[in-house]
């Protein structure tokens, strides 16, 4: 600085010279942070897509599930078997049109009731030992009488299983006139005045009636 308080070129040249240094490394600072944004963004775009992708993913699943669903729903519901799905305490969740119509009972007064108040007095026992077989071993297969909203005592073949802890599903068909059937053709071979035998597969006898019986005496 001169006798005057005047900047000399050469402090105005260093001065210049500190403001450019500052410059540069502002611009080169600066550049490095729009770098990291791109970065960010161009990351941030990345997972955008693989957020659509598996959105999409997702979509494709859901329709894929609902139909899976609608056919199910429509087997069930077209099964001639009666299908019930309980709980863990025996309660109905879930029942079909087949089941209504054997049972006599509406979907919403099948779903108000449980196993025990649709089996016969006499077969609670066993009925009770069926669904514990589900239990534990997630599967059992059975004839059971059960009472229709009439009260008329019927029978039904039933094959359950176990969906999971809280769920029981069980296929059941009317076997009452085949029952019936089977102990009318018993009572008439029971009291055939002829001789009959039966014998299995392998020549074992199953059955003698009274009047082979009679004659072996």
């Amino acid at each position: 600085m001169n006798k005057d308080g005047d900047k000399t070129k050469e402090q105005i040249l260093d001065e210049l010279s500190a403001t450019q240094a500052e410059l540069a490394a502002l611009r080169k600072e600066s550049k490095a942070q729009e770098d990291k944004l791109k970065a960010a963004i161009q990351q941030l775009e990345a997972q955008n897509q693989q957020l659509r992708a598996i959105e999409q993913q997702l979509r494709a699943s859901n329709q894929q599930l609902k139909a899976s669903e609608a056919k199910f729903k429509s087997y069930i519901e077209n099964t001639p078997d009666g299908i019930f799905v309980a709980n863990e305490k025996r309660k109905f969740l879930e029942v079909n049109k087949a089941a209504c119509e054997i049972t006599g009972y509406s979907e919403d007064e099948l779903l108000k009731l449980s196993i025990p108040e649709l089996t016969q007095e006499e077969y609670s026992e066993q009925a009770k030992n069926h669904f514990q077989t589900v239990v534990k071993k997630g599967f059992a297969t059975g004839e059971l009488g059960f009472v229709t909203k009439s009260g008329e005592k019927r029978f039904w073949s039933l094959d359950a299983v176990k969906l999971s802890e809280t769920r029981f599903l069980g296929f059941a068909k009317d076997i009452t006139e085949l029952k019936q059937a089977e102990d009318n053709f018993r009572h008439s071979v029971d009291e055939s005045p002829l001789g009959i035998r039966i014998i299995n597969q392998a020549g074992k006898t199953i059955y003698i009636n009274k009047a082979l019986l009679y004659i072996y005496e």
